[in-house]
């Protein structure tokens, strides 16, 4: 009976505590239909090309992570190769970077 009466309870606590099922819901590892927008592409290459000129540091932020480097190499408007302490070589493509920054 105790058995009984502690799954009942359980069961309540999580409807009430998740709520009801959302009716909407979304794929977090499918790429944005439409992409960065055209002046939001010009700003990213302008610091790519920025870090490579001066040989500064760019920290791009990546979904789960932030990854430092130095731009080397701008490919169109697609992609940036840079290099880091760890890494020789590291190829980002645009449309999956979420943040940038640089000093």
């Amino acid at each position: 009976m105790k058995i009984v009466r502690v799954l009942v309870v359980c069961a309540l606590v999580s409807i009430v505590s998740f709520g009801p099922v959302p009716e909407n819901v979304f794929a977090m590892d499918k790429p944005c239909a439409t992409g960065p927008s055209k002046e939001l592409k010009e700003k990213i290459i302008e610091m790519a090309e920025r870090s490579k000129k001066e040989k500064k540091g760019l920290t791009l932020y990546l979904p789960g992570q932030s990854v430092p480097v130095i731009v080397t190499e701008v490919i169109g408007t697609e992609a940036i190769v840079g290099k880091n302490g760890e890494y020789d070589r590291i190829l980002i493509r645009l449309d999956r970077v979420l943040g940038y920054a640089m000093n």
